[in-house]
């Protein structure tokens, strides 16, 4: 996971899966907002999945799905 602080309380990332949940929540973080929509990749976890396992560490998530060519 390579997180990258755009600001002390934002940071964006490349796709991450439940097992980096407990590295966000160590690194200070309380809500993860997930882009990707699911079914994008077939090796991507879905935002449920993500979601449980966020729910049990006590972070935040929010869908906010954006698929390419659809922003404007």
């Amino acid at each position: 996971m390579d997180i990258k602080r755009i600001s002390p309380s934002y940071a964006v990332s490349p796709q991450i899966d439940a097992a980096d949940m407990t590295a966000i929540k160590d690194a200070g973080f309380g809500t993860v907002i997930c882009n990707r929509p699911d079914g994008e990749g077939a090796d991507q976890p879905t935002y449920r999945e993500l979601s449980q396992t966020a729910g049990k560490l006590g972070l935040q998530m929010r869908y906010i799905p954006v698929s390419g060519g659809l922003v404007q």
